[in-house]
């Protein structure tokens, strides 16, 4: 959202270094996360060869007799979706509210279905087609690991700034002193809102395994190369759409934003930097 993105290079859209995250965002607040763009992930968190392989041709076969035929899903799109069958699905979805049906309202439904309402079937179709078949993208534990392997680049770069820093230079023994060296790099604080309840990405799967994990070992001390990411969770009574389901859960999020510090200032050398490491957005 800021533009400064990083590339599998790790670098920028610019082709210009920087680190993985958007300076701008100082936390990452998530309700429930998915294994990727689709279910082929899955395939990634498997570690059994054999099993994998079995997977693999499951879902290839899945795609070229569902997804890739368009016959069948043009039928399903004329005749079998409908505000009845949508509302249905929602109301799964809902089960842990109090009152289902009135938070699946005709103007979520509408929601759903007008997309499909107001263009071809033609479209729709190659929309489904390739969300279900294109590449899922990378998975939250692979995320993970390329932010601590750029986070750690950076820091090996700050810390070779820093020893630069004590040269004649930048002492102001000779010349003009050089910029202060840049406050150590605070590691990104991450929150997560889950549900019980959720049958679309349970907190047992794979990726609700990892934040447990992750969770669970930053809050009794442990260390790994990991728990750095300041992790937390919170596991509320709620199926996979907490935050309409169960409304009053979403405390939990303003709570842990009041929580993050303001920015601080940072001395050094007599000269000030701004340490935005825990300011919210």
């Amino acid at each position: 959202a800021t533009g400064d993105w990083s590339t599998d290079k790790g670098t920028t859209k610019n082709n210009s270094q920087a680190p993985f995250l958007p300076s701008k965002v100082q936390g990452l607040c998530l309700y429930n996360c998915g294994v990727g763009m689709n279910s082929r992930n899955i395939l990634k968190t498997v570690s059994q060869e054999w099993l994998k392989s079995i997977l693999k041709v499951v879902f290839d076969l899945f795609d070229r007799l569902v997804f890739d035929n368009k016959s069948l899903l043009t039928y399903v799109i004329d005749y079998q979706v409908s505000k009845d069958a949508i509302r249905n699905a929602l109301l799964n979805l809902y089960s842990c509210a109090d009152d289902p049906k009135s938070r699946v309202n005709d103007e979520l439904v509408d929601s759903f279905i007008d997309p499909v309402l107001d263009d071809s079937t033609e479209n729709v179709v190659e929309v489904l087609r390739q969300i279900y078949t294109n590449d899922a993208g990378k998975t939250p534990m692979e995320f993970h690991e390329q932010y601590f392997t750029n986070q750690e680049n950076d820091q090996d770069e700050q810390t070779s700034s820093s020893a630069s820093s004590l040269s004649p230079w930048n002492l102001g023994l000779v010349g003009l002193p050089k910029s202060a060296p840049t406050p150590k790099r605070q590691p990104l604080p991450i929150h997560l809102i889950w549900g019980d309840k959720d049958t679309v990405t349970p907190l047992d799967g794979p990726v609700g395994k990892f934040y447990y994990d992750l969770a669970t070992t930053a809050n009794s001390g442990g260390s790994n190369k990991q728990t750095s990411a300041d992790v937390s969770l919170q596991v509320i009574r709620a199926g996979h759409i907490p935050f309409d389901e169960r409304p009053e859960f979403n405390e939990g999020l303003i709570a842990w934003l009041e929580q993050l510090s303001l920015p601080k200032m940072v001395k050094y050398q007599d000269q000030t930097a701004w340490s935005r490491s825990r300011w919210p957005f």
